[in-house]
């Protein structure tokens, strides 16, 4: 059944656009999705773009011009982002900010950190310096050799550049100064070397300072150092005030117009309105709310807006519209002249919710045509496929995830708890099972076996039991005997478990490495393949259990395995290479599937630190990409011919979801897909090998071709059953009914004929071989019976016997159809049918459920036929000769398994509906004796009356 593909043209076309700039860019390491600065916005159907910030604390927008001040993953150091034509993210660069520029406790919450005034960005430090960086260049000190400012609470507004001073009292600081600066066309200081201009004084009497600590400021108007307005929020404990700092000619008034509110995070004054002043204000992390002077001097709340879900990190007034940061990442604004939760309007995305972006991603996996992610920080297990971008969650802080064949998604939890995500695609995890260990990675191998690494870096088979009550639970085996486990990895194109482990001599005391990498077969057994090193992290196996190693400086190695000696081999071309822009690599996987978003092949890598997955192109390491597959069946016709002597070639399906690959791997998201309970040809089973070659023939719901439809590829060995036991044949050989009879390849009408078998004459002769006896309608008999739907042919008609055609002196193995051969002498033409004249009976009253048994006519013997079970009473069959009812048997015709058969039962078991020889002749006798009779009576009659007459005369 074809899978039809939902193309997402706007998310495929910017995905494959960043992965072709990424290989140009890093020599063949693709950036799939990152925090990294080159290439992590991703653009939405509706023109919006999604952005990654690691860990953002302050925003300020000034003429359309975004700054965001973000944390790095690599170093957890601070940079700002610069989007010049905000809210587009095209064009943009950083600010590297020194580390120390930049006062931390303010940015882990409190008051702005840093303000924009024209190209320049103004930091305060934690040694209470002012530093100023403009545009691209570096930080330049502003200020004298002595601190002048003892706190982050800067503002920047029209032409002046505020700060909050203080002076020393008592081996401590009261907060009692304002501090600024004019900021002309010219500035007056200078971006490298010191400075020409201190900060200076605002004329502010001692009696009138501020004595709690100013968290933050804004300036309303400024006409020079002695005539000013200002609003400034102090802090006093957990107290929080609003003051109007007015200074006229040197006179400074000091008045509270909020009192007692929630704590205060950034203020801005706004345009005036009305004629009255206006500020808006960030309280408590969760309400915006504007302030506006009343008549009476004081301030009255004009309008507020809290929007619930999330919280407002900091805020920047630009315009008629205030920006906001969010807790989740994203930037929006609200209309300050329309002030609601409506106005509200998305700039740019949150990255959290951002299909290929990801927040502390932990563990990658591919499986049924999808790449899944254990996205940690977003609490979520990430898809990508050909259908599109995808999450299923909740899945609290993932660290591990797991697939198998069905689809069915597994993610282990911080802690013990795995998760199941049923594969019906409802959305919801449907059962949780808990382990005794804490859980650090979970694979499924290619029969669908759960491995268990946990926290004691022991490797466990995992069992999961359902009790009687529905839940679930696991059973816990060592799977690994040897030393302690450091990572492990499988594949779903392999039968093989690799563990990366502490080794032991034979003795079982002296260590033999420190880390190895050692192949499980599943059945303890352990082939150790000496390649080793204390510095080896992680392992990855791809399908040709070629194996990968990852080491503690990124240095990636590719192993080749040379299957005739059994050993592993170094890549020499190119051999090892360190992966370039990447952080620090964790976790490796290569890709088990080919969609839009990962070839085949490919090596997938977790950069954590930069909340990336790094693809590493196939081509590095020198894979072949002329071998690569095409999404086409597999040719039938290219399959060897099997042995005489070979068996078990039909098996069942187990389990809803065998996908059906054109190569033994799982790419493309599968050609079609097989049901549970369907029927399939099995050519070549082999036990060593993860895929098996399937032809599953008459399948009604594919199509009609042949009379049904023809699927042909590779499924997974652990969705088929043993082979169904074959069995003797009724007898040693059949002959060919027809002329035109073909013997196939397989028990297949869509599979090839046998060469030189194509149209075989009527009588020729076929030895029978032993094959499945198939039940339909409860009857059990020798042959394979396809997927063709009974009620649209004879159920005869799609059986298939085995047989051994002669051919140049040696002997071939085919298939022919049962209505092709005859067997125990019956007519395998099922368009003919016994007419039923007659009915089984018993003949012995005191067995009156005593059947028929067949007899055959031999040398003129007849003789019991136990090649036949016995006919059951009220079978009805057609008298095949004149009835006699004095003959002790009776030829009849009746229909079985094989076709229509003529043989013979005891007269006395027959009622036969017609009439027979001896009434005939019966009734011929008293019909002859009826005649004569009345001829006789008429005879004597006229004699008579000749004598009466001759008398009389």
């Amino acid at each position: 059944m074809s899978k039809a593909v939902t193309k997402k043209l706007h998310f495929a076309l910017a995905f494959l656009l960043c992965l072709l700039c990424c290989l140009a860019a890093a020599g063949g390491a693709a950036l799939f999705a990152s925090a990294d600065f080159d290439a992590t916005d991703y653009p939405r159907g509706d023109g919006l773009k999604y952005f990654y910030f690691t860990q953002p604390k302050d925003i300020y927008v000034y003429n359309n011009k975004l700054y965001v001040l973000d944390k790095t993953a690599a170093t957890n150091g601070l940079k700002i982002k610069v989007f010049p034509k905000f809210p587009s993210t095209d064009d943009r660069y950083e600010l590297s900010v020194a580390d120390n520029h930049i006062d931390q406790s303010k940015v882990n919450g409190g008051a702005p950190s840093f303000h924009v005034y024209g190209g320049t960005v103004f930091t305060v430090a934690a040694n209470n310096y002012i530093y100023a960086y403009e545009d691209k260049a570096g930080g330049a000190l502003l200020g004298t050799s002595d601190p002048l400012v003892y706190s982050s609470a800067v503002s920047a507004d029209t032409s002046m550049l505020l700060a909050a001073a203080a002076q020393e009292n008592g081996g401590g600081y009261v907060f009692n100064q304002i501090r600024a600066v004019t900021i002309t066309s010219s500035p007056s200081y200078k971006l490298t070397g010191q400075p020409a201009l201190n900060l200076g004084d605002l004329a502010i009497p001692s009696a009138q300072r501020i004595t709690a600590d100013i968290e933050c400021l804004a300036l309303k108007e400024f006409n020079s150092p002695t005539s000013y307005t200002l609003f400034a929020a102090t802090k006093n404990s957990n107290q929080y005030n609003i003051h109007r700092i007015t200074n006229t000619n040197g006179v400074a008034t000091i008045s509270t117009v909020k009192p007692q509110i929630s704590g205060v995070k950034n203020i801005v004054k706004l345009n005036d309105k009305d004629g009255k002043g206006r500020f808006i204000c960030l309280q408590n992390n969760s309400e915006l709310t504007i302030y506006k002077e009343a008549d009476d001097g004081s301030y009255k709340t004009d309008e507020s807006v809290s929007v619930t879900g999330r919280t407002f990190m900091a805020m920047s007034v630009s315009g008629d519209f205030v920006y906001v940061l969010n807790d989740d990442n994203s930037v929006s604004r609200f209309d300050l002249n329309n002030f609601n939760k409506e106005s509200e309007t998305v700039l740019m995305a949150s990255a959290a919710n951002a299909d290929g972006f990801y927040n502390d991603p932990m563990d990658v996996v591919t499986r049924n045509g999808k790449m899944y992610v254990a996205d940690y920080g977003n609490n979520r297990v990430a898809t990508h496929g050909d259908g599109g971008y995808g999450e299923l969650v909740p899945a609290a802080r993932p660290v591990t995830v797991a697939v198998d064949g069905s689809g069915k998604t597994y993610a282990a939890i911080s802690g013990k708890d795995i998760f199941e995500f049923a594969a019906d695609g409802d959305g919801k995890w449907q059962s949780v099972w808990t382990v005794d260990y804490t859980v650090e990675d979970l694979k499924i191998d290619s029969k669908n076996n759960f491995y268990l690494l946990a926290s004691d870096n022991k490797l466990y088979a995992c069992k999961l039991l359902t009790l009687e009550d529905g839940t679930k639970q696991s059973e816990l085996t060592p799977a690994y005997g040897g030393g302690e486990v450091y990572a492990v990895d499988t594949n779903v194109s392999t039968r093989y478990t690799y563990v990366l482990a502490k080794t032991y001599q034979a003795d079982g005391a002296t260590v033999k490495n420190n880390r190895e990498v050692v192949r499980l077969d599943g059945n303890g057994e352990a082939k150790y393949t000496n390649i080793a090193g204390d510095d080896i992290t992680d392992i990855a196996v791809d399908a040709d259990n070629g194996i990968y190693v990852l080491k503690s400086n990124n240095n990636l190695t590719r192993y080749d395995y040379d299957k005739t000696a059994d050993s592993w081999s170094l890549y020499q071309n190119p051999g090892s290479d360190v992966v370039a822009d990447c952080a620090e690599l964790t976790k490796i996987t290569v890709s088990a599937i080919d969609n839009k978003a990962v070839k085949y092949r490919d090596i997938l890598a977790i950069d954590n630190p930069r909340h990336a997955v790094k693809i590493i192109s196939r081509a590095k390491f020198g894979f072949d990409e002329s071998v690569l597959p095409q999404n086409n069946k597999p040719d039938i016709a290219a399959q060897p011919d099997r042995p005489a002597e070979s068996g078990g070639i039909i098996r069942t399906v187990i389990g809803d979801g065998a996908r059906v690959y054109s190569i033994p791997s799982e790419i493309y998201g599968g050609i079609d897909e097989l049901k549970n309970g369907l029927k399939v040809i099995v050519p070549d089973y082999d036990p060593d090998s993860a895929f098996s070659l399937v032809i599953a023939d008459n399948v009604p719901t594919v199509g009609a071709d042949g009379g049904g439809g023809l699927i042909v590829g590779y499924v997974n060995n652990a969705f088929l059953s043993a082979p169904i036991d074959y069995d003797k044949p009724p007898e040693e050989s059949c002959d060919a009914w027809t002329d035109g009879t073909t013997v196939y390849k397989y028990p297949s009408r869509q599979s090839p004929a046998l060469a030189d078998f194509g149209s075989v004459g009527k009588g020729v002769t076929f030895e029978f071989l032993d094959f499945v006896h198939t039940t339909v309608d409860g009857e059990r008999a020798y042959g394979y019976v396809d997927n063709f739907p009974d009620t649209t042919v004879s159920r005869y008609s799609k059986r298939w016997y085995r047989v051994k055609v002669e051919k140049d002196g040696g002997a071939v193995e085919g298939y022919v159809m049962s209505n092709t051969v005859s067997i125990l002498g019956a007519n395998p033409d099922f368009g003919v049918y016994p007419q039923n004249n007659a009915e089984i009976i018993a003949k012995d009253k005191n067995y009156p459920d005593l059947g028929a048994y067949i007899y055959t006519l031999k040398d003129g013997a007849f003789d019991v036929d136990n090649r036949y079970a016995p006919l059951i009473v009220g079978t009805k069959v057609e008298v095949a000769e004149r009835f006699d009812s004095s003959r002790p048997y009776t030829k009849i015709r009746f229909l079985t398994r094989y076709g229509m058969v003529e043989a013979y039962v005891e007269t006395a078991n027959l009622r036969y509906y017609g009439v027979n020889a001896v009434q005939v002749v019966a009734v011929a006798l008293i019909t002859v004796t009826l005649m004569l009779m009345i001829f006789i009576c008429v005879r004597m009659y006229y004699v008579r009356r000749r004598k009466l007459l001759a008398a009389d005369r």
